[in-house]
């Protein structure tokens, strides 16, 4: 028998008609061709001469069994074969495993002999441990002989076994092994992401399934958190939200658990969920006072200086303005640079040549925003700046003369001694010690007139003085006379 068989399926069924084949054994080929491939089965046809009336006669059903099961399931109970004798002499039979298939498909019992009339069985048994997801096609071969080793007539029969092996219940890896999200402390909330299981296998349908967050995380919400799988392939999509409110600047990660619940077994996977928050951009100055000291009419004292930068998660550029206030704007000299990007150190000065002695502060405002105006914290910043005009001491001693010639004289002890300033207009009144000693202090670079009065209790006293402060004036003779 020679043909050709194009198919399409997997499986297909042929059979023979040996109505007028004489005893022999007969050989046919059939061609399967898919694509560009083609695969060739022989099929070999035994027909057997008519047994003598005293010989046994082999007889085996079912043909055919059918095994299903899930991979990792313990093995399915075995099924049974009955051999049947319709001869008039006893049968001796035996089985054989085809070697292909002994890994996973044997016969117990495996030979026996059975007595006109009467019946034995063999039970087919199988084994999946190492099998993975397939389908498996076995034979077992019935042989059957006479008493005397003479093939028995119907010898042999062939079993053949069909074993389908469908995969487990199982969850897929999530289309992302973990998912990552990046905000800025203070900022707004990160977008919102998805990550999605699928399930396959030969699950108990419908499948339940449940997400946990591992780890309980307030910044971390799931949508769905739970649901049912219908079929095998079918997947599910969780929508990961992740907020940043109340969060310091740090790392945080957490794992997602999702777990179903199936007959058999219940199969979990997981991923990582990590949020990064990002310093917010702030606005560092180096110092925040800078004092300044100066004699009147002396130079100007060296210019200091202040540093400032962005830090955290900025917009860049970031663009900043150094500015004085209106008040000090007369003595207070900012920058340069005054305004620019990114990190500088900006020069103070100060310029105290019109400025009396004593004490004045200023303030520099620093204000600092990112490219496009982005909110920069800590912004704007003040820089204190005090500056101290320091004045000049005039001190000396009241002498009280006898006569306009001085001929005698002697301290004038509580004497009332009064500077007026004569470009000012304002004047000081100090009291002369018990020695006649009186002092001046933080006095201008202006002309002054002195004035003292006193008495030592019988005679009155006065002198006057004019001078120039031109810096400290120390130990000055003040002459009074009698008046």
């Amino acid at each position: 028998m020679e043909g050709s068989l194009r198919i399409k399926l997997a499986l297909t069924a042929i059979g023979v008609n040996a109505s007028i084949l004489k005893p022999g054994t007969y050989n046919g080929y059939i061609a399967i061709t898919a694509a560009q491939s083609t695969q060739t089965v022989m099929v070999q046809l035994i027909v057997q001469a008519p047994p003598p009336p005293s010989a046994p006669i082999m007889g085996a059903t079912p043909l055919s069994l059918n095994f299903s099961t899930t991979q990792g399931l313990p093995n399915p109970p075995g099924q049974v074969v009955t051999i049947t004798n319709t001869g008039k002499s006893q049968l001796k039979w035996h089985t054989t495993v085809n070697i292909l298939s002994s890994f996973w498909l044997s016969a117990n019992s495996t030979g026996g002999s059975i007595d006109p009339g009467e019946t034995g069985q063999v039970t087919v048994n199988i084994f999946t441990a190492n099998l993975s997801p397939n389908t498996y096609i076995g034979q077992i071969v019935l042989i059957g002989t006479d008493t005397n080793g003479e093939l028995a007539s119907g010898s042999p029969q062939t079993i053949t076994v069909n074993l389908l092996v469908l995969p487990p219940c199982t969850l897929q890896q999530p289309s992302q092994s973990s998912v990552a999200f990046t905000a800025t402390q203070g900022g707004s909330d990160p977008g919102s992401q998805t990550n999605s299981i699928t399930v396959s296998g030969n699950c108990a349908w419908p499948l339940n399934w449940h997400a946990t967050i591992t780890q309980p995380a307030g910044w971390l919400k799931l949508s769905p958190v739970s649901g049912s799988l219908a079929a095998s392939g079918q997947s599910v999509t969780i929508t990961i939200v992740a907020s940043v409110i109340g969060l310091n600047a740090g790392t945080y990660s957490t794992q997602i658990s999702i777990s179903a619940t199936d007959g058999s077994n219940t199969p979990v996977q997981s991923f990582t969920v990590t949020v990064t928050v990002l310093p917010p951009c702030q606005l560092q100055v180096g110092s925040s006072n800078l004092p300044f000291s100066v004699g009147q009419g002396q130079s100007s004292p060296s210019p200091q200086s202040f540093s400032l930068s962005e830090t955290g998660n900025c917009t860049l550029p970031v663009t900043w303005q150094a500015t004085g206030d209106s008040a000090s704007s007369s003595w207070l000299v900012v920058g340069p640079p005054s305004s620019g990007t990114g990190s500088a150190t900006v020069s103070v000065g100060v310029n105290a040549s019109s400025l009396a002695p004593g004490s004045y502060s200023g303030m520099i405002t620093v204000s600092a925003s990112g490219n496009g105006g982005a909110v920069v914290q800590n912004s704007p910043r003040t820089v204190n700046v005090t500056l101290t005009v320091t004045g000049y001491t005039f001190s000396g001693s009241v002498i009280a003369c006898s006569d306009t010639s001085c001929t005698t004289t002697k301290a004038l002890a509580g004497s009332s001694v009064s500077l007026l300033n004569n470009a000012t207009n304002q004047a000081i009144v100090v009291t002369a010690n018990g020695s006649g000693n009186f002092s001046f202090t933080s006095l201008a670079l202006d002309p002054y007139t002195l004035t003292v009065t006193g008495t030592d209790g019988t005679t009155n006293y006065l002198g006057n003085v004019s001078f120039k402060m031109t810096g400290d004036k120390l130990s000055f003779p003040v002459n009074v006379y009698p008046h």
